[in-house]
């Protein structure tokens, strides 16, 4: 994976790899690097690309090798991955058409928020060290901090920290049961503020205090809710806390 933006990020399907051999052992805390080297290019015949074989390594924080291997793929021309797609899908399994879900709307709706409710959600959710890693390079977000335990620790700080937009992401998470279950729309976050950072095992509480409840003026049968949370860690310090507006539904509006 740490290889794929130089070379398998417009790759088709890997062809495969020769001999993996494993050197050394890695364990639970170590951080890994890799290089490679082309061993050889050539054109496919067929004209769908350019073969590549690399050899690839990979090392710990302590340029020990701990695997080597050559793997062989193809180098995509534009428009190869849209055929590949297709193909694939072509040969998807097919859903019977007549199976649908139906959502269970059970509340909140407009009705139910008052001004000055204050909802304490309940239930906590730990954060851990390869969550945060995984979500900070799904959205690409390379923060040394966020994603090499490594680097954190020679900083000062007792492990990974855990990325900021996935505090907000679960805190907000957290309080959809009491407030967004049945919203139509998110309309927006603002004052957003981080205040006491993050790590992994950190256990994370929210509540959430209703600021302001209208009708629609332009969409009869729904609402608006504007509503402050406030998310608190295991030893009851703010970790974050923002205002935040939805658009929901009103019990005379029913589901429309």
């Amino acid at each position: 994976g740490l290889a794929l933006s130089d070379f398998g990020n417009v790759c088709l399907p890997s062809q495969g790899f020769g001999e993996i051999r494993m050197t050394s052992p890695v364990f639970a805390g170590d951080t890994v690097r890799a290089e490679s080297t082309i061993l050889e290019r050539k054109s496919e015949p067929d004209g769908t690309g350019t073969l590549v074989h690399v050899l690839m390594r990979g090392y710990t924080q302590n340029d020990a090798k701990f695997i080597e291997f050559d793997r062989t793929y193809i180098s995509a021309p534009t428009g190869a991955w849209k055929k590949e797609i297709a193909r694939r899908t072509a040969g998807a399994p097919k859903l019977d058409p007549q199976r649908r879900f139906v959502p269970q709307i059970n509340g909140p709706y407009l009705e139910d928020f008052a001004v000055g409710d204050i909802y304490d959600h309940g239930f906590g959710r730990t954060m851990t060290r390869d969550e945060s890693i995984w979500f900070s390079l799904l959205h690409h977000n390379a923060n040394r901090h966020y994603v090499d335990e490594s680097f954190a620790t020679a900083e000062g700080a007792p492990g990974v920290l855990i990325d900021d937009t996935f505090v907000l992401s679960t805190v907000t998470g957290i309080g959809v049961r009491h407030t967004t279950q049945i919203a139509l729309a998110n309309l927006g976050w603002k004052n957003v503020q981080f205040h006491t950072p993050v790590f992994s095992g950190d256990t994370l509480f929210s509540e959430t205090e209703v600021l302001n409840v209208r009708a629609s003026n332009s969409r009869p049968g729904q609402g608006i809710v504007s509503v402050r949370t406030t998310g608190r860690n295991q030893r009851g310090e703010v970790v974050v806390s923002f205002d935040r507006a939805f658009l929901t539904r009103s019990r005379q509006g029913g589901q429309q």
